[in-house]
């Protein structure tokens, strides 16, 4: 027999869960929101309270062991089992799933990474061609270009990322080279 277990977060609410564990064979009656200690109450001999992830638990890996151990504890047979992946706490499955509860836990406090002005910028192997390849334009032009669309970008950041001025003629320049120069 199956037991459901759901916990309410910003992210993953509840009425998601809820469809997760009736599409996993848990009884619509057998489901308990938001009410950890009476779904390991409901819980007896070779049954299974299963959760959407074990994070439904408690909200530090101590609590979400100690419900575990509860569970193990209540009945011969009994377990806890993760609705996606149908693996269950009583075999070598335990110490992952309590690791992703963890890692879910974390990721729903800290939430969405936020982009930087770094991730807008233009790819390096987009500024070259304009960086290199065009010495009549200015350099005001150059940032403007490499700006369209992007995180503006300094000529100084794409002179030390390139490592030598744009247009600098070191050594002797080749025939081509000094054609498009002068």
């Amino acid at each position: 027999m199956f037991r459901g277990l759901t916990r309410d977060t910003p992210r993953f609410p509840a009425k998601e869960q809820k469809a997760i564990l009736l599409a996993a064979g848990v009884p619509e009656g057998a489901i308990y929101d938001d009410d950890p200690m009476g779904a390991i109450k409901s819980v007896r001999a070779d049954n299974r309270l299963v959760v959407c992830g074990l994070r439904a638990l408690g909200k530090s890996r101590e609590e979400i062991e100690a419900k575990i151990d509860e569970v193990h504890a209540k009945a011969k047979g009994a377990a806890v089992m993760d609705a996606k992946t149908k693996r269950t706490t009583l075999g070598k499955h335990r110490k992952a799933l309590v690791d992703e509860a963890v890692r879910d836990l974390a990721n729903e406090r800290r939430g969405p990474r936020k982009r930087t002005k770094k991730d807008r910028r233009m790819p390096w192997d987009q500024v070259a061609p304009l960086y290199f390849n065009n010495p009549t334009m200015s350099n005001a032009e150059l940032v403007r270009a490499v700006s369209k669309g992007f995180t503006p970008m300094s000529y100084d950041t794409m002179r030390r990322h390139f490592g030598k001025p744009r247009g600098a003629l070191v050594g002797r320049p080749s025939a081509s080279r000094a054609a498009t120069v002068l």
